[in-house]
């Protein structure tokens, strides 16, 4: 019984850590990209560390080297994370950026995205962060949009809002934290207890035939 309910809740696309956890004040922040958007300008956030800024004297806080190393290893291909960002905003949340390929991510199904999600953020976690996941097309339809704009330049507000509507950019999924239940102590045992959610796009469950979740008669 309890295997037939964790299935619907992960089919769902919707799984609380914390059982009775609601969607937190962190995963509607994160989840809104104008607010936080892909890509996040300087003027928004501080990018703390990042696949291509790896410190050679010191340890970078956070690192996700060895676990972009140890997903790609598990599905076979080193190109399946292509870049990973970490954030601090002054008064807002800690977050990582994942960027995916975007066409090995089509050829996951949804429980291997689910897992995918799971492991990022679980190591995320460990240092205060959340996780958001986009793929590559996302990347190209913010620098589409940025292009866009600097051709716009001296044009009415009107046009941007145009050029900034036909984004395209879809939040892939999501790990979020209430840290804030912490008070600032990142140990293991409490980290464990923190009511985390993992959440993926309605078009993630698209892929697979949903079994039968009728209860077991053993």
């Amino acid at each position: 019984m309890v295997g037939t309910v964790l299935a619907a809740l992960v089919l769902s696309g919707l799984f609380s850590r914390a059982v009775g956890a609601q969607p937190s004040a962190v995963q509607a922040q994160l989840s809104d990209l104008g607010q936080f958007p892909l890509l996040l300008p300087a003027a928004q956030g501080t990018l703390v560390a990042a696949d291509d800024r790896l410190s050679p004297v010191r340890f970078s806080q956070p690192s996700l080297t060895w676990m972009r190393d140890q997903v790609s290893a598990r599905y076979g291909s080193d190109r399946l994370v292509e870049h990973w960002r970490a954030y601090q905003v002054d008064n807002g949340p800690n977050y990582v950026d994942i960027i995916v390929n975007e066409q090995i991510w089509s050829l996951l199904n949804y429980f291997e995205r689910y897992a995918f999600v799971s492991q990022f953020g679980t190591a995320a976690e460990d240092y205060g962060y959340s996780v958001r996941v986009f793929h590559t097309g996302d990347v190209a339809a913010v620098n589409d949009v940025r292009a866009n704009r600097r051709a716009s330049e001296g044009t009415s507000r009107s046009a941007s809002r145009i050029f900034s509507s036909r984004a395209g950019v879809v939040l892939r999924g999501g790990h979020f934290c209430d840290f804030s239940q912490a008070a600032g102590q990142l140990s293991p045992s409490v980290v464990a207890k923190l009511p985390c959610t993992i959440v993926l796009d309605d078009a993630s469950s698209s892929r697979i035939r949903r079994p039968n979740l009728s209860p077991s008669p053993f």
